[in-house]
Order: C-alpha cells, then structure tokens, then sequence
C-alpha cells in the first residue's frame, strides 16, 4: 500500500487538475482508509478479499461502489475514499507483479518503511505538501463509520509524523 505521503502528494495533485468542490474533504478521505488502529484492520477499511482464481489479496472496491454510490458522486470525502483504494490496487499491482517483490524474507517490511520515510521527505518537499487537514466536527456521523470505528486522531498524528524529515538508510 503506498504511504500516506503518497496519498497526499496524489490528492492534491488531482486537486489542481479537476474541479473538487471541498478540498479538505477530499484529502481527508483520500487518507481515511488507513485511519485504523492496527495493520490488521485495514483488511477491512480496505474491503479486503483474496482473489479466488490467484489466492492474493486485493481489494472489492466494487463493493465500495456498492455501497456508496451516492456518495462518490456528491461527497468529496467518498470519491478521496475511492481513490485511495483505487491508488492502493495499482500500488499493489506495481511493487507485486511488476517488480516481484516479496515481503517475506527478514528485514524487506523494514526496509520498505524506510523507504516510505525516505520518500515522504522527498515528496513533501517536491509537492510542497502541508499538514493543515482538519477534521470536520462530525466525521463520526459519516456513514462509512458503519464499516469500521475509524481512529481519526492516530491518523493525525501519525500523518503529522510522516512530515518529520528523514535520511537515513
């Protein structure tokens, strides 16, 4: 899955380029997927499944679709949701099938997490990205709470942490 930085970066450059009426609205979703308490529940927030023809995971965001069409189409906190899940399929895609990379052997999950330091501190200045999300006062009365009791304020704070520069490695 691509670093919260990455969804980011990707958000606002969409931003630029189309006509989103509520920009934090639409960055916010474009995060909220990962706004979980452990990696563990991202099979959910995620609308995780395993592919029955190839037994790898990958994501039913026609469920997504299922579920909140209404919402995609007149919420830019629901379109940012989709294209985050959107994002993390071709992510996925890129980083399993086009470079083989295996997660299994010892030390690749932290090498790739110091990748992701290493490029949020290149993206941020790139992009010029800043932290000034800001959560709406009833993010819990969205209906995607249905899914899952989202922890909005780790996101924050680990978002906020993501901008911290970083060059090791």
């Amino acid at each position: 899955m691509a670093s919260r930085i990455m969804h980011l970066a990707i958000a606002d450059e969409i931003i630029k380029h189309t006509d989103i009426d509520d920009k934090n609205r639409f960055r916010i979703g474009s995060l909220f997927p990962d706004a979980c308490n452990e990696s563990a529940h991202r099979s959910v927030t995620h609308f995780q499944t395993v592919s029955p023809l190839s037994g790898k995971i990958t994501y039913k965001i026609s469920l997504f679709r299922e579920k909140y069409a209404s919402y995609i189409l007149t919420d830019d906190f629901y379109l940012g949701y989709y294209i985050h899940l959107v994002e993390d399929l071709l992510f996925r895609h890129f980083v399993y099938a086009v470079h083989s990379w295996d997660p299994f052997p010892e030390g690749n999950i932290a090498r790739l997490h110091n990748d992701y330091r290493l490029l949020n501190t290149y993206l941020t200045e790139k992009h010029s990205l800043s932290c000034d999300i800001r959560l709406p006062e009833d993010i819990k009365k969205e209906p995607v709470y249905k899914i899952y009791p989202f922890n909005e304020d780790k996101l924050i704070t680990d978002l906020k942490n993501d901008f911290i520069p970083y060059s090791e490695g």
